[in-house]
């Protein structure tokens, strides 16, 4: 479910943080493995992909993402009725 809601764009900070933790468990399970000697670039695209999900936990998904639309729409609609309060 956490790459297809990841792709989409919906609820993207709540699935990379998800895959993190596939991620990470992938690792710990396969340590024996992963550490041994010549599996080097294996243990790299672990880091490399924790890396991503990370700055995605982070930063968030962007504007071209549900989410970034989401949010917009709602600011736009929080400045709407903002600017109708005010107005005599």
């Amino acid at each position: 479910m956490f790459p297809a809601l990841l792709c989409v764009g919906l609820a993207s900070r709540l699935s990379a943080l998800g895959l993190s933790a596939v991620n990470v468990l992938a690792v710990v399970s396969y340590a024996h493995v992963l550490l041994a000697e010549g599996f080097e670039a294996a243990l790299g695209q672990h880091l490399l992909w924790g890396f991503m999900l990370a700055v995605l936990v982070a930063c968030g998904p962007g504007a071209l993402s549900l989410d970034g639309g989401l949010a917009a729409r709602r600011r736009a609609a929080s400045v709407g009725g903002e600017s109708q309060l005010l107005r005599p």
